[in-house]
């Protein structure tokens, strides 16, 4: 059938066969993205109930992968290259034409709005064919796009018109800009929704990007969270309110009416972070970022990637006007030393809890020497000794005399799963334990990593990142809890004592630095809930089912590692949506 003309039906073109593929006679023309040439304004052209011109973007999950196969790979593609991303998104009103059961609707002029090549190419390589042997028409894949997508458009597209015009009834409001509060804003932003985005910190980003890189793979988090920040800046739906927090929480589902305190910068937009003004700068604080292994100005920059990339003022330890010296410095007069913190109202259909986590107060573990011997750190400190951009620029100095440290000693369960102080279990501390073991290794070659451990958790794909670490010769695992940690007070080196419950015998082993895996417990400082949000006997909020309008997300109900954080506020964002 070479090159023959297979026969059309009533009102549509030839197609012509050839070397096994269907092809038009001629190209068809290109669909109309809202309106078609004559046509009305984009608003006024509907179908299926959808008013094409209003469709925000819809993620395609990979559900649907048949469907860009074939001549549509393109598409596809080129989606991914505008992205940046491994998720595709369409426009409904590139692949749902206005069109009448046949494909003949007329549009205002009268012009045939033709469906997109991509709908109507041959699925998964092959030549669809009816039990006849005829081709499979246009219209059978068309209308199995059209129902495929308009079951995720129910879920995505309501009330796009009144989001459009600041109605509480699409808007979401998020408490914590970390990894789950901003996923939940691109979630919701991208399918049309209004966010508003409130964070106490002077940056986005939270405990992710003080991290320095991701267990099982071992890459940094820079990479993901600067993706996640371009789309923030693109999309025009989500506003972000820094150094803000949520005072009062009035109303309920549906009908939120929520007081923001933002609390003043000292610095306008108007700033360039040239750093000219830290350079001026006679008093330093301790660096919050870095856990207080180093300082800064008291106008610093909160770290090098910060969004909103903009100076802040500490005006617990700034002298003020009677300083006056980053006033004078400063080309771009973005400095207001008279800046007063303001309130303000927002409506919201829903509220999301995104709060996250925080490191408990290790100085409360008398016995392990944190907050009396310099060499004693936590987990997180240790992240940042080790990130690039930290204090030490990534290398494994000693905190007391800045000498590479090559004996760690990892303590794990430290308070954790203790009755006088947590009694449960952060589930990620041994994994991250085993993260930074590596970090150590990777430090010198004679470098040794120990850990203290009670039990390994490990579970599923991670054990062979578990299998992968405890393989090398120079990262030994002891199974004992840490009864006491000493000081040699002329070396500063570290005694760790412990019992390996495997053998009986105590240890008494040396240390030139030891890590405290404290684990991770709720933040505080929340608001005051208008309804009955239930927490655990620990502090975090409880899954509740109630659907009072009020969601909680990723480390605000359990501590998680961020990937859970990530799918967790995926599912989140499509639960307050439907608020």
């Amino acid at each position: 059938m070479d090159g023959r003309a297979v026969a059309a039906r009533p009102g549509r073109r030839p197609v012509q066969r050839d070397g096994g593929a269907l092809q038009r006679a001629d190209p068809p023309r290109p669909v109309p993205s809202g309106r078609a040439s004559g046509s009305k304004a984009d608003g006024d052209v509907s179908h299926g109930g959808l008013r094409l011109g209003q469709v925000p973007s819809v993620r395609v999950r990979e559900q649907f992968p048949s469907a860009f196969r074939g001549r549509g790979e393109a598409v596809r593609d080129d989606a991914k290259r505008r992205r940046g991303a491994a998720s595709l998104r369409v426009r409904l009103a590139e692949v749902l034409p206005a069109r009448t059961e046949d494909h003949e609707a007329q549009a205002g002029g009268g012009e045939r709005a033709e469906p997109p090549e991509h709908v109507t190419s041959v699925v998964a390589g092959a030549e669809p064919v009816e039990p006849s042997g005829a081709p499979l028409p246009c219209r059978t894949q068309t209308t199995r796009w059209r129902a495929r997508l308009q079951r995720i458009a129910r879920f995505t597209v309501a009330d796009t018109e009144d989001n459009a015009q600041g109605s509480a009834n699409g808007r979401l409001l998020i408490i914590g800009g970390g990894i789950s509060g901003m996923t939940v804003a691109l979630e919701a932003a991208e399918t049309g929704r209004e966010v508003v985005l409130v964070e106490r910190s002077a940056y986005l980003g939270g405990r992710v990007v003080q991290s320095n890189q991701y267990f099982p793979k071992l890459c940094p988090p820079s990479c993901g969270l600067e993706i996640n920040l371009k789309r923030l800046r693109a999309n025009p739906r989500i506003r972000v309110y820094t150094l803000a927090e949520v005072e009062k929480v009035a109303g309920g589902k549906g009908n939120f009416e929520i007081t923001v305190r933002q609390n003043p910068r000292f610095v306008n937009e108007k700033c360039t972070a040239c750093d000219d003004c830290t350079a001026v700068c006679p008093v330093e604080r301790d660096n919050p970022f870095n856990y207080g292994l180093d300082k800064t100005k008291a106008i610093y920059q909160p770290h090098q990637r910060s969004f909103p990339l903009r100076h802040v003022i500490d005006m617990t330890v700034c002298q003020g006007k009677d300083c006056n010296k980053c006033v004078a410095a400063c080309k771009y007069d973005a400095i207001e030393l008279d800046m007063q913190p303001r309130t303000f109202t927002v409506q919201a259909a829903s509220v999301v809890i995104a709060t996250g986590w925080q490191p408990p107060d290790a100085t409360k573990l008398e016995k392990l020497g944190f907050g009396q011997y310099p060499n004693v750190i936590t987990n997180v400190m240790m992240e940042r000794l080790a990130a690039p951009d930290g204090p030490t620029g990534g290398k494994l100095l000693r905190p007391s005399d800045g000498h590479p440290a090559k004996k760690v000693a990892f303590v794990q369960c430290a308070g954790s799963r203790d009755e006088n102080h947590y009694p449960y279990c952060s589930g990620v501390c041994c994994l991250a334990s085993l993260k930074q073991a590596t970090y150590v290794r990777e430090s010198g070659a004679d470098a040794e990593a120990r850990i203290f451990y009670i039990d390994v958790r490990a579970t599923g794909r991670l054990e062979d990142f578990f299998t992968r670490v405890s393989s090398d010769e120079k990262v030994s695992l002891n199974k004992g809890k840490v009864a006491n940690i000493e000081e040699d007070p002329t070396t500063h080196n570290l005694f760790v004592e412990a019992e390996d419950t495997l053998s009986g015998r105590k240890l008494r082993e040396e240390a030139d630095l030891v890590v405290l895996a404290t684990g991770m417990t709720p933040c505080d400082g929340l608001p005051e809930l208008p309804l009955n949000v239930p927490r655990d006997d620990y502090g975090f909020f409880v899954d509740d089912d109630s659907r009072n309008g009020i969601y909680a997300v990723g480390c605000a109900k359990k501590p998680v590692d961020v990937a859970t954080c990530v799918r967790d506020a995926t599912g989140v964002a499509l639960k307050a949506m439907q608020a």
